[in-house]
This record gives structure tokens, C-alpha cells and sequence, in this order.
């Protein structure tokens, strides 16, 4: 019985990380879309600046 619970406890921990791993691969990214768009939204908004000039 104890074997099982301690396969069991692997097996919970090793599913809990790769979850966590997504996330934190998941979250990376989204932040460096949410910079790229940034990044874009003002270049956009000088041109348009500009233009209006």
C-alpha cells in the first residue's frame, strides 16, 4: 500500500509541474504578444500623429 501512495504522490507532482510549466510558457508568451502590440499600437499612433500634421 505504501508504494502505491508514493507512486501515486510521483505521479500528482509530476502532472502539477507540467501544468505549471504550460502556464508559465503559456503566460511568457502572452506577455510578449501583449509588448508586441504595444509596441505597434504606439509606432501606429506617431504615424498617425504625423500624418494629421
Amino acid at each position: 500500500m505504501n508504494d502505491f501512495v508514493y507512486i501515486f504522490c510521483i505521479y500528482v507532482v509530476k502532472k502539477q509541474t507540467v501544468l505549471f510549466l504550460n502556464y508559465a510558457i503559456f503566460t511568457c508568451c502572452i506577455n510578449g504578444l501583449a509588448q508586441f502590440f504595444m509596441q505597434n499600437q504606439s509606432k501606429h499612433s506617431i504615424f498617425q500623429s504625423i500624418k494629421k500634421r
